[in-house]
Protein backbone atom coordinates (compact mmCIF):
# COMPACT_ATOMS: atom_id res chain seq x y z
CA UNK A 1 0.00 0.00 0.00
CA UNK A 2 1.22 3.73 -0.93
CA UNK A 3 1.16 5.40 2.72
CA UNK A 4 4.63 6.20 4.06
CA UNK A 5 4.66 3.26 6.37
CA UNK A 6 8.02 1.51 5.91
CA UNK A 7 6.24 -2.05 6.60
CA UNK A 8 8.05 -5.20 7.62
CA UNK A 9 7.68 -8.35 4.82
CA UNK A 10 5.81 -11.63 5.02
CA UNK A 11 4.32 -13.12 8.29
CA UNK A 12 5.70 -10.19 10.26
CA UNK A 13 4.04 -7.62 8.33
CA UNK A 14 0.46 -9.06 8.30
CA UNK A 15 0.87 -9.35 12.36
CA UNK A 16 1.62 -5.71 12.54
CA UNK A 17 -1.10 -4.65 10.48
CA UNK A 18 -3.72 -6.94 12.44
CA UNK A 19 -2.52 -5.34 16.01
CA UNK A 20 -3.11 -1.77 14.34
CA UNK A 21 -6.08 -2.78 12.55
CA UNK A 22 -7.54 -4.67 15.84
CA UNK A 23 -5.99 -2.36 18.87
CA UNK A 24 -4.18 -5.69 20.03
CA UNK A 25 -1.52 -3.43 20.84
CA UNK A 26 -0.12 -2.98 23.77
CA UNK A 27 -0.53 0.65 23.93
CA UNK A 28 -2.18 2.74 21.94
CA UNK A 29 -0.91 5.37 19.65
CA UNK A 30 0.68 8.18 21.94
CA UNK A 31 -1.36 11.46 22.86
CA UNK A 32 -0.66 14.34 20.73
CA UNK A 33 0.96 16.27 23.47
CA UNK A 34 3.14 12.63 24.04
CA UNK A 35 4.24 12.50 20.43
CA UNK A 36 7.01 14.80 18.81
CA UNK A 37 5.52 14.75 15.35
CA UNK A 38 2.84 17.17 16.49
CA UNK A 39 5.53 19.42 18.67
CA UNK A 40 2.90 20.18 20.98
CA UNK A 41 5.94 21.78 23.06
CA UNK A 42 7.55 23.78 20.07
CA UNK A 43 8.66 27.35 21.26
CA UNK A 44 8.25 29.92 18.41
CA UNK A 45 12.04 30.22 18.94
CA UNK A 46 12.70 26.78 17.77
CA UNK A 47 10.58 26.67 14.89
CA UNK A 48 12.29 30.14 13.53
CA UNK A 49 15.35 28.29 13.46
CA UNK A 50 14.17 26.31 10.54
CA UNK A 51 11.70 27.44 7.34
CA UNK A 52 8.99 29.55 9.21
CA UNK A 53 7.32 30.97 6.47
CA UNK A 54 3.27 30.13 6.52
CA UNK A 55 2.72 26.61 5.33
CA UNK A 56 6.76 25.54 5.24
CA UNK A 57 5.92 21.33 5.41
CA UNK A 58 7.82 20.54 9.01
CA UNK A 59 7.23 16.64 8.92
CA UNK A 60 5.08 14.27 7.43
CA UNK A 61 4.01 10.18 7.92
CA UNK A 62 2.35 7.40 6.44
CA UNK A 63 -0.53 6.47 8.96
CA UNK A 64 -3.25 3.29 8.76
CA UNK A 65 -6.67 4.70 9.12
CA UNK A 66 -9.75 3.96 11.38
CA UNK A 67 -12.31 2.00 9.99
CA UNK A 68 -15.83 3.47 9.49
CA UNK A 69 -19.03 1.99 8.36
CA UNK A 70 -19.11 2.60 4.90
CA UNK A 71 -15.35 3.69 4.84
CA UNK A 72 -12.83 0.94 4.07
CA UNK A 73 -10.04 2.24 5.49
CA UNK A 74 -7.54 -0.66 3.99
CA UNK A 75 -8.63 1.03 0.14
CA UNK A 76 -7.63 4.58 1.67
CA UNK A 77 -4.03 5.90 1.51
CA UNK A 78 -3.32 7.95 4.52
CA UNK A 79 -0.86 10.49 4.90
CA UNK A 80 -0.26 13.38 8.15
CA UNK A 81 1.54 16.41 7.97
CA UNK A 82 3.22 18.74 10.50
CA UNK A 83 3.36 22.48 9.27
CA UNK A 84 4.13 25.87 10.04
CA UNK A 85 0.44 28.09 10.37
CA UNK A 86 0.13 31.54 12.12
CA UNK A 87 -1.79 31.91 14.79
CA UNK A 88 -4.13 34.91 16.19
CA UNK A 89 -0.97 36.90 14.83
CA UNK A 90 -0.15 37.03 11.35
CA UNK A 91 2.91 38.32 11.44
CA UNK A 92 5.22 36.83 14.56
CA UNK A 93 2.23 34.44 16.29
CA UNK A 94 4.64 31.04 14.73
CA UNK A 95 3.33 27.48 15.45
CA UNK A 96 2.60 24.15 14.38
CA UNK A 97 -0.21 21.96 13.45
CA UNK A 98 -1.33 18.62 11.68
CA UNK A 99 -3.64 17.83 8.75
CA UNK A 100 -4.68 14.27 7.78
CA UNK A 101 -4.80 13.15 3.90
CA UNK A 102 -6.95 10.44 2.90
CA UNK A 103 -6.30 9.32 -1.16
CA UNK A 104 -9.12 7.14 -2.64
CA UNK A 105 -8.22 4.27 -4.63
CA UNK A 106 -10.00 6.24 -7.17
CA UNK A 107 -8.50 9.40 -7.20
CA UNK A 108 -7.16 9.44 -10.96
CA UNK A 109 -4.89 12.09 -11.35
CA UNK A 110 -5.35 13.36 -7.69
CA UNK A 111 -6.33 17.02 -9.08
CA UNK A 112 -9.36 18.08 -6.83
CA UNK A 113 -9.25 18.25 -3.35
CA UNK A 114 -11.55 19.03 -0.55
CA UNK A 115 -10.20 20.60 2.63
CA UNK A 116 -12.68 19.85 5.24
CA UNK A 117 -12.55 21.21 8.71
CA UNK A 118 -13.94 19.04 11.65
CA UNK A 119 -16.04 19.94 14.27
CA UNK A 120 -13.21 19.53 16.87
CA UNK A 121 -14.85 21.76 19.15
CA UNK A 122 -12.33 20.84 21.87
CA UNK A 123 -9.86 22.93 23.91
CA UNK A 124 -7.52 20.12 24.24
CA UNK A 125 -5.07 18.03 22.29
CA UNK A 126 -6.60 14.16 23.00
CA UNK A 127 -9.79 15.49 20.68
CA UNK A 128 -7.35 16.51 17.33
CA UNK A 129 -9.27 15.00 14.61
CA UNK A 130 -5.48 14.02 13.22
CA UNK A 131 -5.66 11.71 16.50
CA UNK A 132 -8.93 10.17 16.43
CA UNK A 133 -8.24 9.48 12.51
CA UNK A 134 -5.61 7.39 12.96
CA UNK A 135 -6.23 3.39 13.48
CA UNK A 136 -4.77 2.51 17.56
CA UNK A 137 -5.73 5.81 18.48
CA UNK A 138 -8.88 3.93 20.91
CA UNK A 139 -11.13 6.77 19.89
CA UNK A 140 -13.97 6.76 17.11
CA UNK A 141 -16.09 9.42 18.10
CA UNK A 142 -14.29 12.04 16.64
CA UNK A 143 -13.34 10.52 13.49
CA UNK A 144 -16.87 9.00 12.81
CA UNK A 145 -18.46 12.40 12.94
CA UNK A 146 -15.75 13.34 10.03
CA UNK A 147 -16.04 9.91 8.06
CA UNK A 148 -19.72 9.91 7.96
CA UNK A 149 -19.36 13.07 5.74
CA UNK A 150 -16.16 12.36 3.48
CA UNK A 151 -17.41 9.54 2.14
CA UNK A 152 -19.49 11.15 -0.36
CA UNK A 153 -16.30 13.06 -1.23
CA UNK A 154 -14.00 10.02 -1.78
CA UNK A 155 -16.36 8.15 -3.45
CA UNK A 156 -15.93 10.71 -6.21
CA UNK A 157 -12.18 10.61 -6.29
CA UNK A 158 -11.42 13.65 -4.74
CA UNK A 159 -8.59 13.60 -1.94
CA UNK A 160 -9.54 14.97 1.60
CA UNK A 161 -7.34 16.71 3.67
CA UNK A 162 -8.61 17.27 7.16
CA UNK A 163 -7.34 19.55 9.13
CA UNK A 164 -6.42 20.83 12.99
CA UNK A 165 -7.09 24.39 12.20
CA UNK A 166 -7.30 25.24 16.48
CA UNK A 167 -3.70 25.24 15.93
CA UNK A 168 -0.49 24.30 18.43
CA UNK A 169 -2.85 25.29 21.49
CA UNK A 170 -6.01 24.09 20.46
CA UNK A 171 -7.43 27.17 20.14
CA UNK A 172 -11.31 26.55 20.53
CA UNK A 173 -13.62 29.35 18.96
CA UNK A 174 -10.15 31.44 17.63
CA UNK A 175 -11.08 32.77 14.30
CA UNK A 176 -8.17 34.14 13.03
CA UNK A 177 -5.92 30.75 13.94
CA UNK A 178 -8.30 28.60 12.49
CA UNK A 179 -8.45 30.95 9.19
CA UNK A 180 -4.67 30.46 9.07
CA UNK A 181 -4.85 26.82 9.84
CA UNK A 182 -6.74 26.30 6.74
CA UNK A 183 -4.99 28.36 4.30
CA UNK A 184 -1.55 27.22 5.40
CA UNK A 185 -2.47 23.44 4.94
CA UNK A 186 -3.22 23.95 1.03
CA UNK A 187 0.31 26.08 1.16
CA UNK A 188 1.82 23.09 2.77
CA UNK A 189 0.22 20.29 0.27
CA UNK A 190 1.76 22.20 -2.67
CA UNK A 191 4.63 20.88 -1.71
CA UNK A 192 3.75 17.64 -0.46
CA UNK A 193 6.08 15.88 -3.26
CA UNK A 194 4.88 12.47 -1.83
CA UNK A 195 1.01 12.95 -2.93
CA UNK A 196 2.06 12.76 -6.55
CA UNK A 197 -0.63 15.69 -7.34
CA UNK A 198 -1.42 16.56 -10.68
CA UNK A 199 0.58 19.73 -11.87
CA UNK A 200 -0.30 22.77 -9.93
CA UNK A 201 -2.08 24.68 -12.89
CA UNK A 202 -4.58 21.53 -13.04
CA UNK A 203 -5.35 21.71 -8.80
CA UNK A 204 -8.82 22.98 -7.82
CA UNK A 205 -9.20 23.08 -4.05
CA UNK A 206 -12.07 23.27 -2.12
CA UNK A 207 -12.90 24.00 1.47
CA UNK A 208 -15.76 23.13 3.62
CA UNK A 209 -17.06 22.51 7.23
CA UNK A 210 -19.50 22.88 9.23
CA UNK A 211 -20.15 24.23 13.05
CA UNK A 212 -16.72 24.89 14.75
CA UNK A 213 -15.31 23.85 11.06
CA UNK A 214 -17.63 26.76 9.54
CA UNK A 215 -15.70 29.03 11.52
CA UNK A 216 -11.71 27.86 10.05
CA UNK A 217 -13.88 28.28 6.06
CA UNK A 218 -15.39 31.57 7.25
CA UNK A 219 -12.59 33.16 8.47
CA UNK A 220 -10.20 31.68 5.28
CA UNK A 221 -12.91 33.17 3.37
CA UNK A 222 -12.33 36.27 4.73
CA UNK A 223 -8.61 36.43 4.61
CA UNK A 224 -7.55 34.60 1.57
CA UNK A 225 -6.87 38.05 -0.43
CA UNK A 226 -5.13 39.64 2.45
CA UNK A 227 -3.67 36.64 4.11
CA UNK A 228 -3.43 33.90 1.59
CA UNK A 229 -3.58 35.43 -2.23
CA UNK A 230 -1.00 32.87 -3.81
CA UNK A 231 -3.74 30.31 -3.24
CA UNK A 232 -6.39 32.09 -5.52
CA UNK A 233 -5.88 30.29 -8.72
CA UNK A 234 -6.28 26.68 -6.54
CA UNK A 235 -9.68 27.92 -4.46
CA UNK A 236 -12.79 27.37 -6.42
CA UNK A 237 -15.50 27.55 -3.63
CA UNK A 238 -16.13 27.72 0.12
CA UNK A 239 -18.86 25.47 1.67
CA UNK A 240 -20.36 26.24 5.41
CA UNK A 241 -23.47 25.34 7.37
CA UNK A 242 -23.71 26.71 11.31
CA UNK A 243 -21.33 29.70 11.25
CA UNK A 244 -21.05 30.60 14.59
CA UNK A 245 -20.73 34.18 13.40
CA UNK A 246 -20.56 36.29 16.51
CA UNK A 247 -19.70 33.98 19.66
CA UNK A 248 -20.60 36.38 22.07
CA UNK A 249 -24.41 36.49 20.80
CA UNK A 250 -23.76 32.37 20.20
CA UNK A 251 -23.18 32.34 24.18
CA UNK A 252 -25.89 34.47 25.09
CA UNK A 253 -28.14 31.94 22.50
CA UNK A 254 -26.89 28.69 24.13
CA UNK A 255 -27.21 29.72 27.72
CA UNK A 256 -29.16 27.45 29.98
CA UNK A 257 -29.95 25.82 27.13
CA UNK A 258 -28.61 22.20 25.52
CA UNK A 259 -25.66 23.40 24.51
CA UNK A 260 -24.75 25.63 26.67
CA UNK A 261 -21.35 23.91 27.45
CA UNK A 262 -20.08 25.53 24.30
CA UNK A 263 -19.73 28.88 26.52
CA UNK A 264 -17.29 26.77 28.73
CA UNK A 265 -15.32 25.22 25.84
CA UNK A 266 -15.30 28.52 23.77
CA UNK A 267 -13.72 30.48 26.62
CA UNK A 268 -11.14 28.07 27.88
CA UNK A 269 -10.35 27.43 23.79
CA UNK A 270 -8.99 31.36 23.47
CA UNK A 271 -7.77 31.39 27.15
CA UNK A 272 -5.36 28.81 25.92
CA UNK A 273 -3.69 31.63 23.98
CA UNK A 274 -4.62 34.08 26.24
CA UNK A 275 -3.40 34.68 29.19
CA UNK A 276 -4.95 37.83 30.10
CA UNK A 277 -8.31 36.23 29.73
CA UNK A 278 -7.13 33.26 30.95
CA UNK A 279 -6.41 34.96 34.59
CA UNK A 280 -9.54 36.85 34.05
CA UNK A 281 -11.33 33.71 33.98
CA UNK A 282 -9.13 32.11 37.16
CA UNK A 283 -10.28 35.31 39.31
CA UNK A 284 -14.13 35.63 38.28
CA UNK A 285 -15.47 32.21 38.38
CA UNK A 286 -16.59 30.04 41.32
CA UNK A 287 -15.43 26.93 42.11
CA UNK A 288 -18.17 25.40 39.59
CA UNK A 289 -16.48 27.48 37.03
CA UNK A 290 -13.42 26.33 37.49
CA UNK A 291 -14.24 22.82 37.87
CA UNK A 292 -15.64 23.36 34.13
CA UNK A 293 -13.08 25.13 32.46
CA UNK A 294 -10.75 22.28 33.57
CA UNK A 295 -12.38 19.38 32.01
CA UNK A 296 -12.94 21.81 29.03
CA UNK A 297 -9.13 22.12 29.16
CA UNK A 298 -8.43 18.07 29.70
CA UNK A 299 -11.43 16.20 28.58
CA UNK A 300 -13.30 16.12 24.99
CA UNK A 301 -16.32 17.64 23.89
CA UNK A 302 -18.45 14.85 24.86
CA UNK A 303 -17.57 15.63 28.61
CA UNK A 304 -18.19 19.14 28.92
CA UNK A 305 -21.23 19.47 26.90
CA UNK A 306 -23.26 17.24 29.00
CA UNK A 307 -22.13 18.02 32.02
CA UNK A 308 -23.34 21.75 31.33
CA UNK A 309 -26.21 21.13 29.10
CA UNK A 310 -29.19 23.56 30.90
CA UNK A 311 -27.07 25.21 33.12
CA UNK A 312 -27.10 29.30 33.59
CA UNK A 313 -23.14 29.98 33.24
CA UNK A 314 -23.75 33.51 32.50
CA UNK A 315 -25.86 34.05 35.34
CA UNK A 316 -28.82 35.62 33.77
CA UNK A 317 -31.43 33.81 35.18
CA UNK A 318 -32.93 35.30 38.40
CA UNK A 319 -33.08 32.67 41.54
CA UNK A 320 -30.84 30.02 40.90
CA UNK A 321 -29.10 28.54 44.06
CA UNK A 322 -26.01 26.49 44.35
CA UNK A 323 -24.12 25.69 40.08
CA UNK A 324 -27.63 26.47 39.00
CA UNK A 325 -26.70 29.95 39.85
CA UNK A 326 -24.44 30.45 37.62
CA UNK A 327 -20.33 29.99 37.02
CA UNK A 328 -19.11 33.72 37.75
CA UNK A 329 -18.79 36.07 40.27
CA UNK A 330 -18.81 38.92 38.47
CA UNK A 331 -21.62 41.01 38.59
CA UNK A 332 -23.91 42.01 35.72
CA UNK A 333 -22.71 40.88 32.35
CA UNK A 334 -20.22 38.30 32.48
CA UNK A 335 -18.76 38.84 29.19
CA UNK A 336 -18.88 42.65 29.25
CA UNK A 337 -15.50 43.37 31.24
CA UNK A 338 -12.57 43.89 29.25
CA UNK A 339 -10.54 40.17 28.94
CA UNK A 340 -13.96 38.47 27.71
CA UNK A 341 -15.49 41.56 25.72
CA UNK A 342 -12.09 41.72 24.04
CA UNK A 343 -11.28 38.24 23.46
CA UNK A 344 -14.86 37.60 21.76
CA UNK A 345 -14.94 40.86 20.06
CA UNK A 346 -11.41 40.20 18.10
CA UNK A 347 -12.87 36.52 16.98
CA UNK A 348 -16.24 38.26 15.42
CA UNK A 349 -15.98 37.36 11.81
CA UNK A 350 -16.64 40.72 9.42
CA UNK A 351 -16.06 42.71 12.65
CA UNK A 352 -12.73 44.15 10.92
CA UNK A 353 -14.84 45.11 7.79
CA UNK A 354 -17.38 46.90 9.59
CA UNK A 355 -14.64 48.91 10.81
CA UNK A 356 -12.32 49.42 8.39
CA UNK A 357 -14.47 48.74 5.35
CA UNK A 358 -11.00 47.28 3.72
CA UNK A 359 -12.55 45.43 0.41
CA UNK A 360 -10.19 42.89 1.01
CA UNK A 361 -12.14 41.64 3.99
CA UNK A 362 -14.97 40.24 1.56
CA UNK A 363 -14.99 37.05 -0.24
CA UNK A 364 -13.76 36.71 -3.42
CA UNK A 365 -14.37 33.23 -4.39
CA UNK A 366 -18.10 32.08 -3.92
CA UNK A 367 -19.56 30.08 -1.17
CA UNK A 368 -22.08 27.68 -0.14
CA UNK A 369 -23.42 28.30 3.14
CA UNK A 370 -26.70 27.39 4.83
CA UNK A 371 -28.53 27.27 8.37
CA UNK A 372 -30.97 25.81 10.50
CA UNK A 373 -33.90 27.61 11.04
CA UNK A 374 -34.47 27.70 13.78
CA UNK A 375 -30.72 26.89 15.39
CA UNK A 376 -30.38 26.63 18.92
CA UNK A 377 -27.01 27.48 18.64
CA UNK A 378 -26.23 29.88 16.33
CA UNK A 379 -29.07 32.93 16.02
CA UNK A 380 -30.16 33.18 12.59
CA UNK A 381 -30.65 36.57 12.45
CA UNK A 382 -26.32 37.20 12.64
CA UNK A 383 -26.08 35.00 9.70
CA UNK A 384 -29.15 36.81 7.89
CA UNK A 385 -27.20 39.82 9.06
CA UNK A 386 -23.44 38.36 7.49
CA UNK A 387 -24.85 37.08 4.38
CA UNK A 388 -26.35 40.76 3.46
CA UNK A 389 -23.28 42.50 4.38
CA UNK A 390 -20.97 40.01 2.57
CA UNK A 391 -23.06 40.11 -0.41
CA UNK A 392 -24.07 43.80 -0.73
CA UNK A 393 -20.30 44.17 -1.15
CA UNK A 394 -19.63 42.11 -4.13
CA UNK A 395 -19.51 38.50 -2.35
CA UNK A 396 -21.36 35.37 -4.26
CA UNK A 397 -23.02 33.53 -1.73
CA UNK A 398 -25.69 31.14 -2.20
CA UNK A 399 -27.56 30.82 1.21
CA UNK A 400 -30.13 28.15 2.09
CA UNK A 401 -32.04 27.95 5.56
CA UNK A 402 -33.28 24.53 5.96
CA UNK A 403 -36.09 23.19 8.13
CA UNK A 404 -34.94 20.50 10.32
CA UNK A 405 -34.67 18.90 13.72
CA UNK A 406 -31.50 20.14 15.65
CA UNK A 407 -28.62 22.21 14.98
CA UNK A 408 -26.64 18.92 14.02
CA UNK A 409 -29.36 17.75 11.75
CA UNK A 410 -28.59 20.43 9.09
CA UNK A 411 -25.67 18.98 8.20
CA UNK A 412 -27.39 15.62 7.18
CA UNK A 413 -29.96 17.00 5.59
CA UNK A 414 -27.38 19.36 3.62
CA UNK A 415 -25.11 16.67 2.66
CA UNK A 416 -26.44 15.79 -0.96
CA UNK A 417 -26.68 19.86 -1.87
CA UNK A 418 -23.30 20.06 -0.01
CA UNK A 419 -21.57 17.05 -2.13
CA UNK A 420 -23.74 18.54 -5.18
CA UNK A 421 -22.17 22.01 -4.85
CA UNK A 422 -18.58 20.94 -4.37
CA UNK A 423 -19.15 18.46 -6.86
CA UNK A 424 -19.98 21.41 -9.58
CA UNK A 425 -17.03 23.71 -8.55
CA UNK A 426 -14.88 21.04 -9.40
CA UNK A 427 -16.14 20.16 -12.31
CA UNK A 428 -15.51 24.04 -13.17
CA UNK A 429 -19.61 25.22 -13.48
CA UNK A 430 -19.11 29.56 -12.81
CA UNK A 431 -21.02 31.16 -10.44
CA UNK A 432 -21.78 34.72 -11.35
CA UNK A 433 -23.20 37.44 -9.14
CA UNK A 434 -26.72 36.51 -10.84
CA UNK A 435 -26.62 33.13 -9.57
CA UNK A 436 -26.50 34.35 -6.18
CA UNK A 437 -29.90 33.34 -3.69
CA UNK A 438 -31.22 33.32 -0.26
CA UNK A 439 -33.99 30.73 0.27
CA UNK A 440 -35.71 28.10 2.55
CA UNK A 441 -36.10 24.62 1.65
CA UNK A 442 -37.52 21.95 3.76
CA UNK A 443 -35.70 18.56 3.24
CA UNK A 444 -34.68 15.26 4.56
CA UNK A 445 -31.78 12.85 4.35
CA UNK A 446 -33.43 10.86 2.15
CA UNK A 447 -35.65 12.23 -0.48
CA UNK A 448 -35.57 11.41 -3.62
CA UNK A 449 -33.45 14.81 -4.52
CA UNK A 450 -31.10 13.65 -2.20
CA UNK A 451 -31.17 9.99 -3.64
CA UNK A 452 -30.51 11.57 -6.84
CA UNK A 453 -26.82 13.28 -6.07
CA UNK A 454 -26.16 10.15 -3.21
CA UNK A 455 -27.51 7.28 -4.29
CA UNK A 456 -30.53 5.53 -2.49
CA UNK A 457 -28.38 3.09 -0.44
CA UNK A 458 -26.10 6.01 0.62
CA UNK A 459 -28.96 7.99 1.84
CA UNK A 460 -30.27 4.85 3.27
CA UNK A 461 -27.27 4.50 5.62
CA UNK A 462 -26.71 7.88 5.94
CA UNK A 463 -30.39 8.22 7.36
CA UNK A 464 -30.13 5.35 9.89
CA UNK A 465 -26.86 6.65 11.41
CA UNK A 466 -28.67 9.94 11.97
CA UNK A 467 -31.95 8.35 13.50
CA UNK A 468 -29.82 6.15 15.28
CA UNK A 469 -27.03 8.13 17.05
CA UNK A 470 -29.26 11.31 17.21
CA UNK A 471 -32.57 11.28 15.55
CA UNK A 472 -34.79 9.29 18.24
CA UNK A 473 -36.66 11.36 20.72
CA UNK A 474 -34.91 13.31 23.70
CA UNK A 475 -32.01 12.33 21.71
CA UNK A 476 -29.16 14.81 22.47
CA UNK A 477 -25.44 15.34 20.41
CA UNK A 478 -23.97 13.02 23.16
Amino acid sequence: MENGLQKESGVQAFWLDAKARFGFKSTREPLPRNDPFYGCNSTVEELKKGDYSPGALLRKRGIYLTDFIDFDADEMIGWQMAYITRGQDAKDDVMVTVATIVIPPNAGARDKIVFQMPKTDSANSNSRTSYMLRRGSGSIAGAASEQIFMIDFLKRGYIVVVVDYEGQFDAFGAGPTAGHGALDAMRAILSFDELKLAPKDQLKFVGWGYSGGAIAISWAAQMLESYASDLQPYIKGWSCGGVPKDLKQVAYHVNNGLAAGLIIGVMQGLANINKTLNDWLQANTNEYGKKALEVAKTESFWDFMPQNAFKDILNMVPGGTGKDAGYFTVEGDALSPPPPKEALEFNQLALEFTKTKDKKLIPKVPIFLYERIPDEVVPIAIIDDLVDLWSSNGAIIQYTRVKVWMHVGAIFAMQSQNVAWIADRMDGKPIEAKDAYKKDLDTNIDDKESEAVLGKERCGSLAKFYNTIYGKPKRVWW
